[in-house]
């Protein structure tokens, strides 16, 4: 036995945790991107990653917590007291499957290997695509690489602080409204 609680259906812990936690966001308009149970010293830690179209914000990581913790009470899928933590996935967002993969197609990433691939452990470049398992990335130097998704170890978006930083500036900008009644210039 791992020690892993099963389920009815022989389900482990983890895995029931995931689907419970997958449909409860689904009904938040929100999605998992990552969930980790484990312990850590004397307690028991439940740490989600979740987002949304446009970003999660602090309220939208309250409500999913809350709207969670309401759900985990119900099921009884952790017998033992345990500490909840939920956060977005950040600029610098970890990414974990195809499906990610897939989605931030044109983005920027830093891919990390458990082995050498072509040579290399550490892949910095735009995602091109990723299809039968392998994702498509265009290194720097402008060459074409293919990397097996079993072969990473950890990817994630690289931030463009530059772009960052620009784009939170323009959103502090007041919008151009046109004239104002005392801007008129009297005849």
């Amino acid at each position: 036995m791992t020690g892993r609680k099963e389920g009815s259906s022989g389900q482990s812990a983890t895995a029931r945790l995931r689907q419970l936690a997958a449909r409860t966001l689904e009904g938040l308009g929100m999605e998992l991107v990552h969930l980790t149970y484990r312990r850590e010293g004397r307690q028991w830690l439940l740490r989600l990653m979740i987002d949304r179209e446009g970003g999660v914000s602090m309220d939208d990581c309250a409500t999913a917590s809350e709207q969670l913790g309401a759900v985990l009470e119900v099921d009884e899928v952790i017998p033992h007291s345990y500490v909840l933590e939920v956060s977005s996935p950040g600029l610098d967002r970890p990414l974990f499957t195809a499906s990610d993969y897939r989605r931030f197609t044109g983005s920027k990433v830093i891919i990390k290997t458990h082995k050498p691939v072509d040579g290399q452990r550490q892949y910095r470049g735009v995602v091109e695509g990723c299809e039968q398992d392998e994702v498509a990335l265009r290194r720097d130097d402008q060459a074409l690489v293919h990397i097996p998704l079993a072969a990473i170890a950890s990817g994630r978006l690289e931030v463009d602080l530059d772009q960052e930083l620009s784009r939170s500036a323009a959103d502090r900008r007041p919008a151009a409204t046109g004239r104002h009644a005392e801007d008129k210039v009297q005849e």
